[in-house]
């Protein structure tokens, strides 16, 4: 990437970040990832979400459930896209947004499951 003349200069910048900072030791491997839940009454509740989600996260959370859930992106912070399994499949941007945070590769294929559950855990446990 950093040798495609194509390729963005915000893109290079980021990706020498992260050259410099497996060097030193200091990239992580991994993105703290924030869930909130509000409950607004016993039917509806709000599931926020860090960072930029795609929109089959809020789709899949309103799937499993019977009350009306309000999903939001951009909830405390963003750094990045968080792709599902099939983004990250198909590529793109938002497959390789994780550059954005500072983090050392693409996510795993399993972070839908892993944030779907997450939520569907806590806002059960909310009830």
């Amino acid at each position: 990437m950093l040798n495609d003349p194509n390729e963005a200069p915000y893109r290079k910048r980021a990706i020498e970040r992260i050259l410099q900072g497996k060097k030193e030791n200091k990239i992580k491997n991994y993105l703290p990832y924030y869930i909130s839940i509000l409950r607004l009454d016993d039917k509806t509740c709000i599931a926020a979400f860090e960072c930029e989600v795609v929109t089959d996260y809020g789709k899949a959370i309103k799937r499993l459930f019977r009350e009306d859930v309000i999903t939001l992106g951009y909830s405390n912070s963003i750094s990045c896209y968080i792709p599902t399994r099939k983004v990250l499949t198909e590529g793109g941007y938002e497959r390789e947004s994780f550059l954005n945070a500072g983090i050392a590769g693409v996510f795993v294929p399993e972070i839908e499951e892993i944030i779907i559950g997450r939520t569907a855990l806590m806002i059960n446990n909310n009830r």
